[in-house]
């Protein structure tokens, strides 16, 4: 009787935690409201936060984070100059980003609201397959339609554009770039010409 009970003790046990890994939600990355998000095959995660309020004199808000995904939840560092420190969790739809000293980050504290420091839900706009984001370092940064010099465009990026990373050819990117108007667009671009969010940190 008690190595029947022992049995369906541990059977109990494994379906408990067969749930609990089945409940876990990873991270989707793409576009939240006001935030980007990539996630790499190793389970790092960089984000980009960016919002503007106001009209006339418009209020900034603009900081980039980093941290390590383990069952749908990653502790992060807050680019700044003294990194802050946070916490990011995936939803089934929307990420909830945690910050407690948030409104303390340069340009922010006139736009983040309050509850960042207890946590802000961000709804998923668009799905993307961004393994890192990059900034464009040079003062323009021409698209090309393919990896070949003689594919350039005569649109261009300016620096400081950041830009999710789709997939890699040599020293060419192809990235997604999200507007302020909301339009994706797929490109290639000078490798050359782009920094890692990870390595401003």
């Amino acid at each position: 009787m008690i190595k029947h009970m022992k049995i369906l003790s541990i059977i109990i046990a494994l379906v408990s935690m067969t749930n609990a890994c089945a409940e876990s939600i990873d991270f989707e990355p793409g576009v939240y409201e006001n935030l980007l998000l990539a996630v790499d095959s190793n389970g790092l995660v960089t984000g980009y936060y960016h919002e503007e309020q106001g009209e006339g004199v418009v209020k900034n808000c603009e900081f980039s984070f980093k941290g390590e995904a383990q069952a749908g939840v990653a502790n992060i560092l807050v680019g700044a100059d003294e990194p802050f420190h946070g916490e990011i969790r995936a939803g089934k739809d929307d990420i909830n980003l945690k910050i407690t000293n948030g409104r303390e980050l340069p340009g922010c504290g006139l736009v983040l609201m309050p509850e960042i420091a207890s946590g802000l839900s961000y709804d998923l706009i668009t799905k993307a397959s961004w393994t890192e984001l990059r900034t464009i370092v040079s003062e323009k940064s021409y698209f090309y339609s393919e990896p070949n010099v003689d594919k350039q465009l005569k649109s261009y990026l300016v620096k400081g554009d950041v830009v999710g990373v789709v997939k890699k050819e040599g020293d060419w990117l192809q990235i997604d770039y999200y507007s302020d108007s909301g339009k994706m667009s797929r490109r290639w671009i000078n490798a050359k010409e782009t920094q890692s969010l990870q390595s401003a940190q």
